[in-house]
């Protein structure tokens, strides 16, 4: 018995190994304690989300009192003693460096302890300053938050790189001829010698052409990179890898732009680099840096 106790308690040393990671704290519970798992209903970062005791997810009419979403069997959640309305929205938005410790109650002990309310198990979580009120927007902890990075010593082997860019450029490049091919049916130039554009389409046409050369090739390098840099133990955030892909696109867009415009066989030549190499390689290094536990 005090193994198993041990097993389900997660102390301020331990968590300290998971500080300056992209793991937050549904994460760190999946990957420590047996028996845990998040159902996840999104791939956005920050979002809530579900953590439960494997096994916990039969329908039952009585759930924690603590537990909002009916979808979920959550344990109950003590935060300094405190029941936590929403755990869901409590797992990705606390900073681990804020955290003591964590102890998980099973099913089997929690209702001894907490009451017929615990009947999916408790989470008893306390803080390194306890009493202290703790807001998202803190900016005192904004910093720790922002640099965080997925650490690759938690996994048994090395990130797949290789694979990762290469689907991502095949992917992409598959994107980037299918938008700009959307994108023609309504954007065009006047005249190579005018710094002018003209849309064939209605104004909200004119957008989603725009939007989709951007967004198809965004899109689906990061669905293969997703794909291609799947572990068993995590998996690339897919919001991440967009957004990095995006960041490549949007330029090497605006230069072959420019190109089109003064001639500059230069300027294209950078635009198609940044179209068809920036972008694969901005979704293959999200990938490796932003990840999540599966």
């Amino acid at each position: 018995r005090a193994l198993g106790y041990q097993q389900n308690r997660i102390s301020r040393e331990e968590l300290a190994a998971f500080e300056g990671t992209t793991m937050d704290l549904g994460d760190i519970l999946t990957y420590r304690i047996p028996g845990i798992r998040i159902k996840r209903d999104n791939v956005l970062m920050g979002l809530p989300y579900c953590i439960e005791f494997r096994g916990a997810s039969g329908g039952s009419i009585l759930r924690g009192r603590g537990t909002t979403d009916p979808g979920c069997n959550s344990p109950e959640v003590y935060l300094d003693g405190v029941l936590v309305s929403n755990p869901s929205s409590l797992y990705p938005s606390i900073p681990v460096e804020t955290v003591e410790s964590i102890e998980v109650i099973p099913p089997s002990e929690a209702g001894s302890r907490f009451g017929t309310g615990a009947l999916w198990g408790a989470i008893v979580i306390e803080s390194r300053r306890p009493g202290r009120p703790w807001s998202s927007n803190s900016q005192e902890e904004a910093p720790a938050a922002a640099a965080r990075r997925f650490d690759w010593d938690l996994e048994p082997g090395n990130h797949p790189g290789g694979r990762v860019f290469l689907s991502a450029l095949a992917a992409n490049a598959a994107g980037v001829a299918l938008g700009l091919a959307l994108s023609n049916e309504c954007i065009r130039f006047r005249n190579p010698g005018f710094d002018s554009i003209v849309s064939d389409c209605s104004g909200e046409g004119t957008m989603l052409a725009a939007a989709a050369g951007v967004a198809i090739p965004a899109v689906s390098a990061a669905a293969a990179a997703r794909w291609a840099g799947d572990t068993d133990l995590s998996r690339g955030r897919f919001m991440a890898a967009t957004i990095g892909a995006a960041v490549a696109l949007i330029p090497g867009y605006a230069f072959l732009i420019s190109s089109r415009r003064d001639g500059s066989g230069a300027v294209e030549a950078m635009g198609s680099v940044m179209l068809l190499i920036g972008a694969p390689f901005a979704v293959s290094v999200a990938d490796r840096l932003f990840r999540s536990f599966r």
